[in-house]
Formats: C-alpha cells, structure tokens, sequence
C-alpha cells in the first residue's frame, strides 16, 4: 500500500513530504509492522528528509512491541534448543 501512495504522488507531481512519510509511519508503528516502518523510514532517509523527535516517538512502540515479543519467545525457543 505504501509503495502505492507515494508512487500515485510521484505520478500526480506530489513529492512526499515528511508529513506523508509520518503518516504511514505511524500507521505502521501502532499495528506493529515493524518492516514497513523499516521502508519508510530508508524512504525518509533517501529523499533526505530528517526525522524530528516526534516521526521517532511515534516509531518506538512498535518496535518496543516487537521487542518484548521476542524477549517472551526466546525462553520457549530455549527449551527446544
């Protein structure tokens, strides 16, 4: 989907802003989609744009989220190991 809104903004003359990128960024944080915020977040880094504090604070949960997930999923792993 993501690849899709900012091809339809190139195509219509739109260069993405940080704003757009924060939007789907967020989006992505809350549901936990820790590799799409990955591409936004190498998108924002090659159109030069700069994330401001607010852009990564709202990227930390979901991958705080993520985080923890795994800290509870190595025990188990452990045990079969």
């Amino acid at each position: 989907m993501h690849k899709a809104v900012f091809e339809d903004m190139k195509r219509l003359g739109i260069t993405p802003t940080m704003k757009s990128h924060m939007l789907l960024l967020c989006a992505y944080s809350k549901t936990g989609n820790v590799a799409k915020c990955e591409y936004i977040l190498n998108q924002i880094h090659k159109a030069g744009l700069k994330p401001d504090t607010f852009v990564i604070n709202n990227v930390w949960p979901g991958f705080i989220e993520r985080m923890e997930g795994l800290f509870q999923t190595l025990p188990a792993m452990a045990k079969v190991y």
